[in-house]
């Protein structure tokens, strides 16, 4: 079952997690948030996630939520 949803994941992500991470990327950047040190590093962190797993649909809307909590951004 567990493969099953890797399966789906993969599935997924090859069709759509390039809109998203492209969304994302662009939303995330650190630089978007140079005047506040504690959402710069959280920025920072969440970019560097983008990044590593941008063909991971599953990941990246964990990541879209993250953002929206702690950024404070509306994607």
């Amino acid at each position: 079952l567990a493969q099953e949803g890797d399966f789906n994941n993969i599935i997924n992500s090859s069709f759509n997690a390039r809109t998203l991470y492209d969304s994302l990327k662009v939303k995330c950047h650190p630089d978007r948030f140079v005047s506040d040190n504690t959402k710069f590093e959280t920025a920072t962190l969440i970019f560097q996630e983008i990044t590593k797993n941008k063909n991971n649909l599953n990941r990246l809307e964990e990541l879209k939520q993250e953002a929206i909590t702690h950024l404070n951004i509306d994607l």
